[in-house]
């Protein structure tokens, strides 16, 4: 039984029969008081047997039998069959006893693999989580998708408080958010291998984003905009001398901001788009790219499974989608700067782009 620490990100230095016998391999992580776990626990360690609950419903059977041909993809699990495997299994291992192969489903805990699904989402997306709105685990999910660092002003857009920056940088965000976590969204359509429509609503964004963009061309644009923010600060300070000095004209200052929010959004989409853009064209280009990567992948399984008369066709057309995705990643490349701030975007679509670079035929 191999062992790895998802926590950690790291294997186990030996498997779990070596490791009860003798956990001195272990004698780093054990030191280590953030991993709470002592040689004892490690000399009692047991085996838990663990099904996604999607995974066990009958029509996730069919539906793997009707995706085989084309992906072979395992979505199904027979629960009996997985615990007489173990149990069929246990004697030859000194680690673990036949009596040891049960299925990890402790009562008190909400996140054990059995019921982690429903804890996690609210009864409004067919969960259990009944913990009020904005703290609950999938509302931080749905927030940390796209990281607040994402979007800055640029240099040039300055203010001396921080609610304008706030206002405005949210606004981006939600421009963003709209665009690609709306669904049916892109990538919940590359996932449904629906990749046509997924390019066509890849474009469509594609396109809003570059007109954004070429809103704020003009020198006379640049200047609307310093004189804007300049005009907003000098509102909020009339703001805040009045709730500090002068509260009668508290209603009057506020009135004042309120309605230049409103008369002066113009300009304020021109900020707007000046710093979703970018960032906005990035993610289409990231998107455009799994989604050429992916039907590359599925072509790719075809033409090794492929036999005969079909093995020589399927093999030209992977070696087309893989040329196609190489292409893909390296226009993402070229825009990848705009999403630095997303945690592991680098990383993730390196290798990507370097499995198709190797993958696709040699260029001439």
């Amino acid at each position: 039984m191999l062992l790895f620490e998802p926590w950690k990100g790291q294997p186990f230095p030996g498997t779990l029969a070596q490791l009860k016998a003798n956990p001195e391999p272990l004698k780093a992580w054990l030191d280590d008081k953030g991993w709470g776990v002592t040689a004892d626990d490690v000399k009692k360690a047991t085996v838990f047997l663990a099904a996604p609950v999607s995974g066990l419903a009958p029509r996730m059977k069919l539906l793997e039998e009707k995706l085989r041909p084309d992906a072979g993809p395992r979505l199904a699990v027979n629960p009996a069959e997985l615990r007489d495997r173990f149990t069929a299994a246990a004697p030859a291992g000194p680690g673990v006893a036949a009596s040891d192969v049960r299925f990890w489903n402790p009562p008190g805990d909400r996140f054990a693999y059995g019921r982690t699904l429903a804890a996690f989402l609210p009864p409004e997306e067919g969960g259990t989580d009944r913990d009020p709105a904005g703290g609950r685990l999938f509302d931080r999910y749905s927030i940390e998708q796209v990281p607040r660092s994402v979007f800055a002003l640029p240099p040039d857009v300055r203010f001396k408080e921080e609610e304008p920056r706030v206002r405005l940088e949210g606004a981006a965000r939600a421009i963003f958010v709209k665009a690609y976590f709306e669904p049916p969204t892109p990538l919940e359509r590359i996932q449904r291998g629906q990749f046509q429509d997924a390019l066509r609503a890849l474009v469509e964004r594609e396109d809003a984003f570059k007109k954004g963009l070429e809103r704020l061309r003009s020198e006379r644009d640049r200047t609307a905009v310093q004189q804007w923010c300049k005009a907003l600060d000098d509102l909020f300070a009339r703001l805040s001398n009045a709730k500090s000095f002068n509260p009668d004209d508290l209603p009057a200052a506020q009135a004042m901001l309120d309605e230049f929010w409103k008369t002066q959004s113009g300009v304020a989409q021109l900020i707007i788009d000046r710093v979703s853009a970018d960032v906005g064209l990035a993610q289409a280009s990231y998107l455009y790219a799994l989604c050429m990567h992916e039907v590359a992948e599925r072509k790719q399984v075809r033409a090794e499974r492929a036999t005969g008369a079909t093995a020589g066709p399927a093999k030209a057309e992977a070696a087309t989608a893989w040329r196609e995705a190489r292409n893909a990643w390296r226009v993402y490349h070229d825009r990848a700067g705009a999403q630095g701030r997303f945690p592991g975007r680098a990383e993730h679509a390196r290798a990507l782009a370097d499995r198709a670079g190797k993958l696709a035929p040699p260029e001439k």
